[in-house]
């Protein structure tokens, strides 16, 4: 149909089926579900982010990511 919108449904993964895939440690929920990775500062409850430097910690304080990977160093 002309000019219809086309939804997709995003798969979603759990905590802990990331971390059994990839390892690490899962601090939190392993039930919770996450859909995409975002940047820290647009990240909504149904993604994933990361810290890969230390200047970027405290931006943890305002994202709205379900989870964060942090690198053992930045623990």
């Amino acid at each position: 149909m002309f000019g219809a919108k086309t939804m997709t449904k995003r798969k979603s993964y759990t905590l802990g089926d990331i971390v059994t895939r990839f390892g690490g440690e899962l601090i939190g929920n392993a039930k919770v579900r996450v859909s995409q990775v975002a940047a820290l500062e647009s990240a909504r409850a149904t993604d994933i982010s990361f810290v890969s430097r230390p200047q970027f910690l405290a931006q943890l304080a305002h994202t709205r990511a379900s989870a964060v990977i942090l690198g053992a160093a930045l623990r």
